[in-house]
């Protein structure tokens, strides 16, 4: 009976053209009749309200070749400038098991809609302004759901959903988004298939978070190291992009404004987080930074920055995609192209725990240029960079692994030399230079690292041979150094305790204050009363 009842309704949809049919969405999967169903949606520029009608002909309507569609994209085809528009299909629905309760998905759509089931308004999303050529509330991320009255749904005949649909930005609008489809079946499917997908966005958005605290503590455990903070709050502003990206701030019932505000304002500040991540983690790395790359970090924070303050204090969302377009974007590649120029760098040095981070960076990059290229439909399939983004953070567990695993070890992975002997004079000479090299550039950032690649050694068989020769570990040393001099300037001079800390080179008061007590057995301003007092 029931292939009977299929046979007849394949031929009533032949009588109607482009119906298409017979449609079964019954109990099970959704049917999506978006992309299913090819060559048989149909669109017109045309708004009149008669095209939400089932009796309206379609004499004058153009055939989409499927979805995405976007009418603004001369690639698309068919192509209008119009602001407004109708999408429609004919279909024919089984009459056997067919549900009672139907509900439909629709989108992501740019922008506002009204959607038509059998000539009756089931649901909308923005509001449509047809005097103001665009929506006045906008909705064109929002994937709609919508239920069908079950009393006007024909079961076993001709059905009708009409689309009507106005666009906001001046290049775009329509089913644009890769994930823009109509999927129709029971209340019951269509709802669970769409919550189903917003537990696994928010499991990634609580993966990202967990590696974001991870690398935060790691930083309260060792504040000397700015590129780890750089690295977590990267992670917690991805998570925040990719949160304000999904369905899940249509779930909260979040403000749409909030929301695109912090999509664009989270994902600009990560890439420039990355960025400082890299700038900082392997400043440690180098003897001493070199300037021409502490001039381009700095001129690209105060360029993002800039970038930024429209997207905090303005709701113009036509002049935020124009400076997403030609300001955002390129200054983005300059960015990560100065990111991967450093790793590289480092990598080239002989830092093997680079190399495995400059592949994870390098993944991460082509993951953003994707979604960037997908966002201005030039590419046809979905985002990606929140998959680039854990690839990366894998990388930084692995380059954090191999450094561990270079703990003790030469630059070849080979056994230490003994140093209990006496020192050789060449190994001396090297030492004093590195003695020499301190006292001169004490204030610089300097890491023990790149003080090993200056004299040759690995990291830790310098700080053996360095103890040996001085009896202090590099690093007290070179607190050592800083600390004379604040204790010259705090009797001499009228500079203010945190001046004097920044000055002889410390990050950060906090660990000039505990390093100048820990030296003197005083804090910096009662050292200074002290011997003036005294003086």
């Amino acid at each position: 009976m029931k292939s009977l009842l299929t046979t007849v309704f394949l031929l009533t949809a032949s009588l109607y053209g482009h119906a298409a049919g017979p449609v079964d969405p019954g109990p099970g999967t959704p049917v999506d009749i978006g992309k299913k169903l090819p060559g048989r949606w149909l669109y017109t520029a045309i708004d009149d309200p008669r095209n939400a009608l089932p009796e309206t002909g379609t004499a004058k309507w153009h055939t989409v070749p499927g979805f995405p569609h976007d009418w603004r994209n001369p690639s698309h085809r068919p192509y209008s400038t119009a602001h407004t528009a109708w999408y429609r299909l004919d279909f024919m629905m089984s009459g056997d098991g067919v549900p009672r309760r139907l509900a439909l998905r629709l989108g992501p759509v740019n922008d506002a809609d009204e959607t038509w089931f059998n000539g009756k308004l089931i649901g909308s999303s923005g509001v449509i302004d047809s005097a103001a050529g665009h929506p006045v509330v906008h909705a064109w991320d929002r994937v709609r759901l919508y239920d069908i009255p079950e009393e006007l749904a024909r079961r076993g005949g001709r059905n009708t959903l009409a689309i009507r649909v106005q666009g906001y930005f001046p290049s775009e609008a329509g089913f644009r988004e890769p994930a823009s489809t109509v999927v129709i079946g029971t209340v019951e499917d269509v709802r669970n298939a769409f919550f189903r997908e917003q537990l696994f966005t928010l499991f990634v958005t609580v993966i990202i978070l967990g590696a974001a605290a991870f690398f935060l503590i790691g930083f309260f455990r060792d504040r000397g190291n700015l590129g780890i903070l750089f690295l977590g709050l990267c992670g917690v502003t991805m998570s925040m992009h990719h949160l304000a990206t999904t369905q899940i701030k249509y779930v909260l019932n979040g403000d749409f404004v909030l929301f695109k505000r912090m999509e664009y304002a989270a994902i600009i500040a990560t890439v420039y987080l990355f960025m400082n991540f890299v700038y900082f983690h392997f400043k440690r790395r180098r003897a001493r930074a070199g300037r021409r790359q502490t001039l381009v970090a700095m001129a690209l924070n105060i360029a993002g920055a800039a970038t930024l303050v429209p997207f905090l204090f303005s709701n113009d969302f036509i002049l935020w995609d124009r400076l997403m377009k030609y300001a955002v974007e390129p200054l983005w590649a300059v960015s990560v192209l100065f990111s991967l120029w450093i790793i590289g760098e480092s990598a080239r040095e002989n830092h093997r725990a680079a190399r495995p981070l400059l592949a994870g960076a390098f993944i991460c990059a082509l993951a953003a240029v994707n979604d960037v290229l997908v966002n201005r439909a030039v590419l046809p399939w979905g985002y990606v960079s929140h998959i680039g983004f854990m690839v990366f953070i894998l990388s930084v567990q692995q380059m954090f692994s191999l450094a561990s695993s270079m703990e003790g070890s030469g630059k070849e992975g080979k056994k230490l030399p003994a140093v209990d002997a006496p020192l050789p004079p060449a190994i001396v000479d090297r030492l004093d230079a590195v003695i020499d090299f301190l006292k001169k550039n004490y204030r610089e950032d300097i890491s023990r690292e790149g003080l090993a690649n200056m004299a040759g050694m690995s990291p830790d068989y310098l700080g053996r041979l360095f103890k040996q020769r001085t009896g202090m570990k590099i690093g007290r040393y070179i607190n050592s150094l800083r600390i004379d001099d604040a204790r010259e300037k705090l009797r001499h001079s009228d500079e203010s305790v945190i001046h004097i800390a920044y000055e002889v080179g410390f990050e950060c008061l906090r660990t000039f204050n505990r390093a100048f007590h820990q030296s003197t057995g005083m804090t910096p301003s009662r050292y200074r009363e002290t011997h003036r007092r005294t003086s």
